[in-house]
């Protein structure tokens, strides 16, 4: 609801959201804004060609509220789709390049849809790949090293969910994260 609360009490955040959608809209069908404000949101939102577009749209928007307010950022970071976000915010990529990266993105994310899973493990990356491999379950590896402590962990679901059992008899801190 954030992206909705904003709309409505920020009128720099509604007008850079109305120019983001615009550019997205001579590329994709699909208005951001009426996604956003749709009934049937979450469940749209499992889609990659829904919630990346939306997540860096939103992202962008509030960059431009908080400069209309005169915050403007010293260095910028992100993770997953907030990566090119930051890119964009650091000037490393203009909106129109953003905007490419992120549908090129979620479309081929959403074309390998259903074919995997994905599961946060608590463990540093050097202890979850020597886990990983003493499992010796195929087609298993660290997505993303999320902290000092915690990764995730991506492969076919047969695996992680054997991954899973493993980790539990290990008593590792391990969980199945709804994501393909």
């Amino acid at each position: 609801g954030m992206g909705r609360v904003a709309w409505h009490a920020n009128a720099r955040f509604r007008e850079a959201l109305k120019e983001i959608d615009d550019r997205f809209l001579k590329r994709q069908s699909v208005s951001l804004i009426e996604l956003m404000f749709a009934d049937d949101l979450a469940p749209r939102l499992r889609r990659a060609t829904h919630a990346q577009p939306l997540l860096l749209a939103l992202q962008a928007a509030t960059v431009h509220s908080l400069e209309a307010m005169g915050l403007v950022p010293q260095a910028t970071l992100g993770h997953s789709v907030g990566e090119i976000s930051a890119a964009w915010c650091a000037g490393a990529l203009s909106l129109e390049q953003a905007i490419d990266v992120v549908i090129a993105r979620s479309r081929h994310q959403e074309g390998v849809r259903g074919s995997g899973g994905m599961a946060a493990l608590m463990l540093g990356e050097g202890e979850a790949r020597r886990f990983l491999k003493a499992t010796a379950l195929p087609g298993l590896d660290v997505a993303a090293i999320n902290s000092w402590r915690s990764v995730s962990v991506s492969g076919p679901v047969e695996q992680i969910d054997q991954m899973l059992a493993l980790a539990s008899e290990e008593r590792l801190g391990a969980r199945r994260l709804d994501l393909d």
